[in-house]
Formats: structure tokens, C-alpha cells, sequence
């Protein structure tokens, strides 16, 4: 994709790069350690530590982001880049045929938390890749070069809107009756991607659609991908994702459905089809779906967290306590969990393990979590 082709350079001075931080690393520092379990604090000290070439450092605070919260998908998109950004090298030896077993390792690591950020949110957040991609300046009077380039500049900052209209430029500058098969799958991804983020979904959905018959047809010919290259099945869910996101469920529930004919490990198709049946109040379908993906990855305590949730969404309290007890001591770390439980555990009159579980959750929550402590105090205030 041309998303990883221009990231394939060594990794340059952060004056070169477009990303920065808002706020200071000391900032930053101060934040995670006041809120040492918020998933996202970690997130953006890693990001931090990165921009300060404090790689080490980095790669321990994304690990802890995702230990805290298996769903964060931009630490897994950042994990993903950061073996490159360590050693630049890697980028040769990734376009090897046989790389040494040290550099294929790092690889494999990087391809799955690759996978893994996108599988987790198709439209993971990707001004992770403004760190690492340098500033390119068009010194042209070219019309459509210096959209492609404003479209770049935009998407890496996470300026979907101004991405949008550069690619859009770009895209229709390609002759009708031959784009779609000269247009570039590369542009067509990233149109497709800032279309979808700005919720221009008809656009998005024709992309991908396109990509993905792309790949099915380059898949019957060839040929060994490394990471940078994303394959139909998941183009076929990041598609599914899109289409569920526009409104498109019944569409959406097929392609899940296929996406996981083809690989049962898709754990998160069974979470996306689970969220369309409660939506639509189906809930034995739901919890079928929750089910499913819980005993795909067992690993995962969020799958868990998800269908005790469920379970007292269709008002199955019993089977929801059960189901958090146990996510809590899978995860402990994660505040989520015992402010589901300590609710489900007052409807349940069970008023002394209510109290425990809301004192833990007080305890823990990060601070943005105002809005739910609030709700927690005023439940244990109420409890008998």
C-alpha cells in the first residue's frame, strides 16, 4: 500500500516529521502517572516517549495501554511501526525474500499488531504514521500533485476533511472510463479511509469495494505479502466495518459472516455482528455472537467484560455477575469492569459485594471517568 511504501525510509529528526506533540512529555508524565490505569493516558506517554527517541520507554507504555485496554487499536497501529523506527534497517530486510530469523521475527511481530489495530477498529486513528513519514513538499505548479500532497499532509495530521478534498482532486483528474482499474490502490485506500472518517460512506464503501476485488483477483496469481500489504479478508472486514458504520447492517452481517467462512480466528467480526443484533434489540442472537468471540480468544478479557455486559443489557442478571466476576480477576486493571459489575450486582440486592465492587471502581477510575463516579457514588449512597 502506499501508506507503508512512503513510510519505507529511515527514520528522520522530529523537526522533519509531521506529527507533534500538543503538550509537553513532563505533561504528559504527570497525566499517567495520576492516571496510571487509563488506557489512553499510557497511549499518549508512549507517543510522547517516541517523539523523544525514548523508544525503550515507548514500547513500555503502548504495552501497558493494551494491557490495560486489549481494544486500544492505535497502540497496536504504534507498536506495529516502532520495530522500523528502532532499527530503520528493518525496512530492507523486510522487502527480502528471506530475511534473517532475528529481522523475520520483528516482522511477524509487526504484521500482527498491524492486523490487530485494524481488525479492533477499522478506522483506527492514523496520525500515529505522522511520526514517522517525512514532510513532502511539492515544488510543483501541477494542480493535482500538490492536492495529492495536501491530501497526505492532511491525513497524516489527522485532517480528514482537508485529506478528503485533496484525494478527491486527485481521484478525478483519472479518466471515468478507465479509473477504476488505472487508479492506484494506494490512493484508493487512502480516499476511501478519509472518506469514511469524515462519514462520506458511499464514497468509502464504493473504494473498498473496489479494493476488494482487487485483491481477491491478485490473490489467484501471486505472491508473498509482508505487512505492508493488507489481505482481502481483512479489506473484506474493514469493508463490513464501513458498511456497519453507514447503516448498512443486513450488507454488514453478510460480509461479517463471510469474512469468517474464510478465518474463524476473526474474533472481532463476531463482536461487530453482536453489536448489530443489540442495536436491534436481538438479543439471543447478540449473546450467541458474544459467545462465540469469547471462545475464539479466550485471552482477551474485554470479550468477557463484553458479554457480561450484554448479559444485563437482556436483563440475564445472574449470568452477567458471573461472567464480570470473572472478567475482573482476568483483568483488573481495567475500570470498565467493576463499574458494570457494582451496577448489576444492585440490581441483584446483593448490597455488601455492590459496595466493594463501586469502592474498587472509585478507586481506580481514570479521570475521565467523571461522569460514571459520579453515577457510582450515588448508587453506593443509595445501597442499603
Amino acid at each position: 500500500m502506499l501508506l507503508l511504501i512512503l513510510c519505507g525510509t529511515a527514520a528522520l529528526p522530529l523537526g522533519a516529521q509531521w506529527a507533534h506533540l500538543a503538550v509537553s512529555l513532563d505533561s504528559l508524565k504527570v497525566a499517567a502517572a495520576r492516571d496510571s490505569l487509563d488506557p489512553v493516558a499510557q497511549y499518549q506517554l508512549g507517543i510522547g516517549y517516541w517523539t523523544d527517541q525514548k523508544y525503550a520507554l515507548a514500547d513500555s507504555a503502548l504495552r501497558r495501554a493494551v494491557r490495560i485496554e486489549p481494544r486500544t487499536a492505535a497502540a497496536y497501529l504504534a507498536l506495529s511501526y516502532l520495530n522500523y523506527v528502532r532499527r530503520p534497517k528493518l525496512w530492507e530486510e523486510a522487502e527480502r525474500k528471506k530475511p534473517s530469523p532475528a529481522a523475520r521475527a520483528e516482522i511477524e511481530e509487526s504484521d500482527r499488531y498491524y492486523r490487530r489495530a485494524f481488525m479492533i477498529d477499522p478506522l483506527v486513528d492514523l496520525q500515529v504514521v505522522g511520526l514517522i513519514v517525512p514532510r513532502l513538499v511539492a515544488i510543483t505548479d501541477n494542480r493535482v500533485a500538490r492536492n495529492f500532497f495536501d491530501g497526505i499532509q492532511g491525513f497524516f495530521g489527522g485532517q480528514y476533511e482537508r485529506a478528503f478534498d485533496g484525494f478527491e482532486v486527485v481521484v478525478n483528474a483519472y479518466d471515468p472510463k478507465v479509473r477504476e482499474k488505472k487508479i492506484p490502490s494506494g490512493l484508493l485506500l487512502y480516499h476511501g479511509l478519509a472518506a469514511a472518517h469524515i462519514e462520506r460512506y458511499d464514497v468509502a464503501v464504493k473504494d473498498f469495494r473496489l479494493l476488494l476485488q482487487r485483491a481477491i483477483e491478485e490473490e489467484k496469481t501471486d505472491s508473498i505479502n509482508h505487512f505492508t500489504d493488507l489481505r482481502s479478508n481483512e479489506l473484506r472486514y474493514m469493508l463490513a466495518g464501513i458498511e456497519q458504520a453507514a447503516g448498512q447492517r443486513d450488507s454488514a452481517l453478510a460480509r461479517f459472516q463471510q469474512v469468517l467462512t474464510v478465518d474463524l480466528g476473526q474474533y472481532m467480526a463476531h463482536v461487530r455482528m453482536a453489536e448489530i443484533y443489540e442495536f436491534r434489540h436481538q438479543w439471543d442472537e447478540a449473546l450467541e455472537e458474544r459467545h462465540r468471540a469469547a471462545e475464539s480468544n479466550p485471552e482477551d478479557p474485554s470479550l468477557q467484560y463484553e458479554l457480561g455486559l450484554t448479559l444485563a443489557l437482556a436483563h440475564r442478571y445472574p449470568e452477567s455477575r458471573d461472567v464480570l466476576v470473572e472478567a475482573v480477576r482476568a483483568n483488573p486493571l481495567n475500570a470498565r469492569i467493576p463499574y458494570v459489575l457494582g451496577k448489576v450486582q444492585a440490581l441483584l440486592h446483593e448490597p455488601a459485594e455492590a459496595r466493594a465492587t463501586l469502592t474498587r471502581f472509585i478507586a481506580i477510575a481514570p479521570s475521565r471517568f467523571q461522569d460514571q463516579v459520579a453515577e457510582a457514588r450515588q448508587l453506593l449512597a443509595s445501597l442499603p
